[in-house]
């Protein structure tokens, strides 16, 4: 999946959801990002 952010583009993998809610996306170098919905200007 991509997410698009104000000032920043994010590729991986949708692997859940945290505690808090927020979109989990594991990116090909393996890190974890974490995205409440007010940060994402657009998912694909």
């Amino acid at each position: 999946m991509r997410v698009v952010l104000e000032a920043d583009r994010v590729e991986g993998v949708a692997v859940g959801l945290d505690g808090d809610g927020r979109l989990v996306v594991e990116t090909a170098d393996g890190r974890l990002r974490r995205f409440a919905a007010g940060d994402v200007v657009h998912l694909r």
